[in-house]
């Protein structure tokens, strides 16, 4: 078995570009996995930090989740700060307003979107990711979860009332978002998963390297109630 290429927290920030008015989708961890963002004053002042940049104007955040011991966000760059600056501003204030209720993780994990790489099913994955860990059932709403402008997703249309995912989504296997985050960072061939922790191909499994990725799921979407095309077994399966 081929030896694999992992970067450590000291690595990350190699060959890192911050490019204003690009979508990134960065990943902070708290300090050895403890859970402290369970809380809900914790995981409450992430949030208002998040909506405090997101108020001011130079970017914006398209999606964000806070888990128990970390936090996705999908965002646009803005022109006055970088990802790095961006990333810490938002920890220290977010640490800062839950009374130091934690410590965070040195350095973060980041894909810069291309700019043909659509954002839905970032945003898709980051609405499932506590649903699919367990934490709580289908028919409640993660209090840890934000999106400022909805209508800039198209699954949002297909939730349910109080904005519950469908069931079949939250039973998709791994496999079916093994994609997320392919070809932007090369310096690694591989990298480990923010979520899950387990090695996420830095190519879509199946395609060449430079070649275009697949079509997206939510591209391939039927209008109406069937919510898979024939045929195709869903996001990056």
């Amino acid at each position: 078995m081929p030896a694999t290429h992992r970067r450590t927290t000291e690595q990350l920030h190699l060959g890192r570009v911050s490019e204003p008015g690009a979508i990134y989708f960065v990943t902070f961890v708290t300090a050895n996995r403890a859970a402290w963002l369970a809380q809900s004053e914790p995981a409450a002042a992430m949030l208002a930090a998040l909506r405090s940049w997101h108020a001011e104007g130079d970017g914006a955040v398209l999606a964000a989740t806070v888990m128990p011991d970390h936090v996705h966000v999908l965002f646009r760059l803005g022109q006055r700060l970088d990802v790095g600056r961006c990333v810490s501003r938002w920890k220290t204030k977010g640490r800062k307003a839950s009374e130091y209720a934690g410590a965070w993780q040195r350095d973060f994990w980041e894909h810069r979107l291309r700019h043909e790489e659509p954002w839905e099913d970032y945003g898709l994955y980051l609405l499932l990711n506590p649903y699919r860990a367990g934490l709580l059932s289908r028919n409640e709403v993660w209090p840890g979860w934000w999106v400022p402008e909805p209508q800039v997703f198209k699954f949002i249309e297909l939730l349910g009332p109080q904005g519950q995912p469908p069931r079949e989504w939250i039973e998709w296997p791994e496999a079916r978002f093994a994609g997320l985050g392919a070809g932007e960072r090369t310096r690694a061939r591989t990298r480990r998963a923010p979520t899950m922790g387990c090695p996420v191909e830095r190519c879509e499994p199946g395609r060449a390297r430079g070649t275009p990725l697949r079509m997206p799921y939510f591209a391939r979407v039927i209008e109406g109630q069937n919510l898979i095309a024939p045929g195709w077994g869903g996001p990056f399966g």
